[in-house]
């Protein structure tokens, strides 16, 4: 069983050999990427001609080996894999002036929100914009196609190039917002609706029969939770940060409402101020723990919409997890011993 650096180098000194004889003279490297939240993969790059090539993360596939797949398999699939992208990719062939002359790039620019004190070296090096306990950074879409979106991170050193502010890039982001990526605002249970209707058609069921299982399954319609997002789910909590979103949210919901945080897709909107603010809180840290991946992973705060004030302020602060779930591994102790004497 190999490490997982001398995997790293397997794979490396083996893929072309994998790869379809048209990529025989392409060269190999790998290079660490920093993603959201700290998080640290090793991709692999396949380069040719050009210097656009897609990144292939190696830390999946390493589990996958740990867990007892072949290693021709793995070469397989990430062969696979290339070649699928390189064969549907819709690169520009003014990609580099996307790079270097801010009129091409105006309309490519777009904003994503990242959690502020998990990503201090990501924000060192970038142009962002402070939002509550979060940070608005820019990005520069270079191809859209129905396998997703490449787009190249605005660091310091780009927008320097490209002469640009933050604030500038700010200004374009947001006028680019309705057109390149408009928002989308959803019942929850629609949203609910629309993942298990296939599912359950998927195991044979007409649609109409499935829809009659589903209003059977959900007989109380919630109309007190809804979800904000963009029109390709990916990367939409951004959508929380615009005030003529909050607005409309407030008019569609009739006045105040709570944002929880769902991930850096998506945020849940709860119209139903009844809830106890701390208890969302739960909520959000017991779902970002268990069940959004840890770069997708956004605040495991709370935030409040005042429709009086018009603005979004957040509500609760930061806790230490760790510290809480060693105090209540303490109290538990505590209770054995107690009752242990009684």
């Amino acid at each position: 069983m190999m490490n997982y650096e001398e995997f790293k180098e397997y794979v490396k000194e083996n893929i072309i050999n994998a790869l379809p004889n048209q990529y025989a003279e392409f060269e190999v490297s790998i290079r660490k990427s920093m993603k959201n939240n700290g998080l640290e993969l090793d991709g692999l790059c396949i380069h040719g001609h050009d210097s656009i090539s897609p990144v292939i993360y190696l830390n999946g596939y390493y589990e996958k080996y740990n867990d007892g797949e072949p290693l021709g398999s793995i070469l397989s699939d990430i062969s696979e894999t290339y070649t699928e992208h390189m064969q549907h990719r819709t690169i520009p062939s003014d990609v580099l002036e996307l790079v270097q002359d801010i009129d091409h790039a105006k309309e490519h620019i777009h904003s994503r929100l990242v959690n502020t004190k998990n990503n201090p070296m990501m924000l060192e090096g970038r142009p962002h914009t402070n939002f509550e306990d979060l940070s608005i950074t820019y990005h520069i879409e270079v191809s859209r196609d129905d396998s997703g979106m490449a787009s190249i991170p605005i660091t310091n050193e780009l927008a320097e190039g490209l002469g640009v502010t933050a604030e500038d890039l700010e200004k374009i982001a947001v006028e680019n917002m309705p057109r390149n990526n408009p928002m989308v605002f959803r019942n929850m249970m629609d949203v609910v609706k629309d993942m298990i209707i296939p599912d359950l058609m998927d195991d044979g069921m007409s649609k109409e029969q499935a829809e009659s299982m589903f209003e059977d399954m959900f007989q109380v319609e919630n109309e007190k939770m809804f979800v904000l997002s963009n029109d390709t789910a990916t990367n939409g909590a951004i959508w929380m940060t615009r005030p003529e979103a909050l607005e409309e949210i407030s008019e569609r919901v009739g006045g105040d409402y709570f944002v929880l945080p769902s991930s850096i897709h998506e945020v849940i909107i709860v119209a139903d101020l009844k809830f106890d603010k701390d208890a969302l809180q739960d909520m959000v840290i017991s779902v970002n723990q268990g069940q959004v991946r840890p770069e997708e992973r956004l605040s495991d705060n709370v935030y409040a919409y005042d429709s009086k004030e018009h603005k979004l302020s957040l509500v609760t602060g930061d806790r230490d997890i760790t510290h809480e779930k060693n105090q209540e591994l303490v109290q538990e102790e505590e209770k054995k011993h107690s009752s242990m004497k009684h």
